[in-house]
């Protein structure tokens, strides 16, 4: 490969770094937001009130699974 080449493949290599970098950052800042809205729903009484309904669920799915 020719040196032109070989820079113009160096640049797009960079430029794909660079944009893999931009969306690992923008990604964990989605999960960041993610996870501050699960904790505040989760202290709100709704998530309280369906608790035993969760876990009844989750129990009911149990029993099917191994029986």
């Amino acid at each position: 490969m020719n040196r032109d080449g070989q820079a113009e493949l160096d640049a797009l290599r960079e430029s794909f770094q660079g944009e893999l970098e931009r969306k690992a950052a923008r990604i964990a800042q989605l999960e960041g937001l993610i996870h501050e809205l699960d904790q505040d729903y989760r202290a709100t009484l709704s998530w309280r009130v369906t608790a035993p309904l969760r876990a009844a669920g989750r129990l009911s799915r149990a029993l099917r699974r191994s029986g």
